[in-house]
């Protein structure tokens, strides 16, 4: 990984993978989120066909158990994350000249904000659609 001598404000260099990491990280969870606003208008908002209520509760019911099917129709992050990191950290060390586990590294922060952010939005997309179904319950 490139060393950069200038250490930053909070004294770990720009280019430190920590630092990556939490950028790349934080561009997940805004992915994720975005990715729940789409999901919601198609699933359960104005795009949504059927009833959506029973829905949100076969959603909220499938998470709770993680069944798989229910996880799979959930938008997936992308797989190649070589522009939305320069997008992401435009003075940033290029993504090419990483070494593949600080890749797998930022690879693994970036999917792993992006679930979480995901799944904690649809859930509560679910309960809005769902007021009257307490988390856990179903």
């Amino acid at each position: 990984m490139h060393d950069n001598t200038d250490p930053g404000a909070d004294g770990q260099h720009p280019w430190s993978l920590p630092r990556l990491t939490q950028a790349i990280a934080q561009a997940g969870a805004t992915a994720g989120h975005n990715a729940a606003a789409w999901w919601e208008q198609d699933t359960l908002g104005g795009r949504a066909t059927g009833d959506t209520t029973a829905r949100a509760a076969t959603m909220l019911r499938g998470l709770d158990n993680t069944d798989p099917a229910i996880l799979d129709a959930l938008p997936t992050p992308p797989t190649d994350l070589t522009d939305l990191y320069h997008d992401t950290i435009p003075d940033a060390v290029a993504w090419s000249a990483l070494d593949q586990a600080d890749r797998d590294a930022l690879d693994s922060a970036f999917r792993d904000a992006f679930d979480a952010a995901l799944q904690s939005e649809v859930i509560r997309h679910c309960l809005n659609q769902n007021t009257d179904i307490p988390r856990g319950a179903v």
